[in-house]
């Protein structure tokens, strides 16, 4: 989003600190393998989907929960049977459930899709994903798109997109934090690791159930407003900065978990995506790659803001995802042990190369307006001869 006094957008610090997805995974969600046992759950909940959707063409989210919990399943096993009583499928329709409602959301109306099945069984499994990644792909994806068919539709039909509100909200309260009412508190005195009631600390549990105070887009040009780095601070008790940052700065050699982490969310240049394209038949998920520009934000993440450099150069939907990889970041080592890490609330500053490029821009702006200042000039039209027969 571009302001008055630069620019600002949602990013993978964001969605991890806020969301705690995963950023790095050891296992890829585009090829997942199934064992002998796995398979046989794949198909019953697949068929439990079909079942669902002969009577309203799609599994909803109150048909979803009621089966597990009420009347019968696809199969028709009565309730009393040994899987339920074993809650031998609840942790998988559990994470079926998350991942279709708040991980890769789409229209509520087509309900839930097959395609997060094979994912959640391997969740629960203990089996990492880089979700961090994918969830902003996605959401990058569903934004694009909306813009695309506003501009398609010139006014003329209503457009519907399916996002998730609720962290774009957070996002921008954390960023303009006079537009939001007070957080919540945290209920524990002090955050402590051996502490298990301590550990439910989410910083995105501060901004439940609140509500808006001020209009963000007012307030939006205003520089003083926005928050750079609202994270490196505990809110409320909520969100321990320790987790995601180094309390001081790091050149080079043995790089921590959280140092990892931090390279990631501002070196990386793509996101997978992926996305319900159709309600109708056929395989509904669609995959992928979209660009992520953090070096255009720098200040977000500490550093000072330079000019924007070239856009990096496409890549394929399973480069990107191997991007996320434990096995892709041995890859890129030396980047990743010569990165350099801002002390954690470090606020960087506009270079002279970022306002020589915007001073570009306005410059080729104006040149190409001036013809617009005479309306008139767009409306002439060269008389054509009668002799003219081409």
């Amino acid at each position: 989003m571009i302001t008055a006094w630069g620019e600002f957008t949602f990013t993978l610090e964001d969605v991890c600190v806020l969301l705690e997805l995963p950023c790095i995974g050891k296992d890829d969600f585009h090829s997942i393998k199934l064992s002998e046992e796995e398979v046989c759950t794949r198909d019953f909940f697949f068929d439990l989907l079909k079942s669902l959707s002969k009577t309203s063409k799609v599994a909803p989210f109150s048909n979803w929960i009621g089966v597990f919990y009420k009347k019968l399943n696809a199969k028709g096993i009565e309730i009393d049977s040994p899987e339920y009583p074993d809650h031998k499928y609840e942790l998988v329709a559990l994470i079926i459930f998350w991942l279709a409602r708040h991980v890769l959301q789409g229209c509520p109306d087509d309900g839930i899709s097959s395609v997060v099945v094979p994912l959640a069984i391997k969740i629960i499994k203990g089996i990492r994903f880089p979700l961090a990644p994918l969830y902003l792909g996605s959401l990058y994806k569903r934004l694009d798109l909306y813009q695309l068919k506003i501009i398609e539709s010139a006014g003329r039909y209503k457009v519907l997109t399916y996002v998730d509100v609720s962290f774009i909200q957070m996002c921008l309260w954390e960023r303009f934090g006079t537009c939001a009412h007070m957080p919540n508190a945290y209920p524990f005195a002090s955050f402590s690791m051996n502490n298990l009631l301590s550990r439910n600390n989410y910083r995105a549990w501060a901004w439940h159930d609140r509500l808006q105070k001020g209009n963000v887009i007012e307030m939006m040009d205003v520089t003083k407003e926005f928050n750079h780095r609202p994270y490196v601070q505990p809110i409320n008790g909520f969100g321990d900065p320790a987790i995601y940052y180094d309390l001081h700065p790091l050149q080079s050699g043995r790089m921590s978990s959280r140092g990892i982490n931090f390279c990631i969310w501002v070196h990386s240049s793509h996101l997978p995506s992926m996305i319900e394209s159709s309600n109708s038949g056929g395989d509904r998920n669609f995959r992928s790659v979209e660009v992520y520009s953090p070096y255009r934000v720098a200040r977000q993440f500490g550093f000072d803001q330079p000019a924007p450099p070239d856009s990096s150069s496409p890549i394929s939907f399973s480069s990107c995802v191997s991007s996320f990889l434990m096995t892709g970041l041995s890859l890129h080592l030396d980047k990743l042990k010569s990165c350099t890490i801002p002390a954690f609330d470090r606020v960087g500053i506009h270079t002279s190369g970022w306002f020589a490029y915007w001073g570009e821009c306005l410059g080729e702006w104006r040149s190409f307006t001036v013809p617009l200042t005479n309306p008139t000039a767009r409306l002439y039209t060269p008389h054509v001869s009668n002799n003219d027969v081409s």
